[in-house]
């Protein structure tokens, strides 16, 4: 009964058994093909940025706070401390404010670069814990959706 219960725990959702070993954590040439897709459509977000002078819309305000942050140590505008929203993408662009400079399109192209980062950390998650087919169509999908880069040009 024992083995039976613990033969059960190692399956996934689907009931099938994850890989095991070095096959699950080796990258191989099926791997490659998922890699190129995401790293396209992320230079392509790269390259063909939006580039305005200023910052537009809702975007004014992060951007806004996170010059406050550097420049004066809190996190707010116009000497009022902010309590309304959390300072999560705030902080997030402090650096990228410190290091490029207050662009809009620096902040657009470090946003792709951390998207691209992300998509390829969600395929090497996924396809360790399922299949690489399942995997590659999740992320290669959501990497061409134009809901995904949806802050784009059109």
């Amino acid at each position: 009964m024992s083995s039976q219960i613990h033969s059960r725990s190692n399956r996934g959702a689907s009931g099938a058994t994850p890989p095991q070993g070095k096959h699950a954590l080796a990258f191989t040439k099926a791997d490659a093909v998922p890699f190129v897709l995401i790293l396209f459509f992320g230079i392509a977000a790269l390259l063909f940025c939006e580039r305005s002078a200023d910052f537009l819309g809702e975007d004014v305000f992060y951007a806004d706070c996170a010059r406050s942050f550097l420049h004066h140590g809190y996190y707010g505008i116009n000497g009022h401390l902010e309590t309304n929203q959390p300072p999560g993408l705030t902080a997030i662009l402090v650096p990228v404010l410190a290091v490029f400079g207050f662009s809009h399109t620096a902040f657009l192209r470090v946003m792709a670069l951390f998207e691209t980062f992300g998509l390829l950390g969600t395929y090497e998650m996924l396809r360790r814990h399922g299949s690489r087919l399942v995997a590659a169509s999740i992320c290669v999908l959501l990497a061409s959706s134009p809901i995904y880069f949806m802050w784009q040009p059109a």
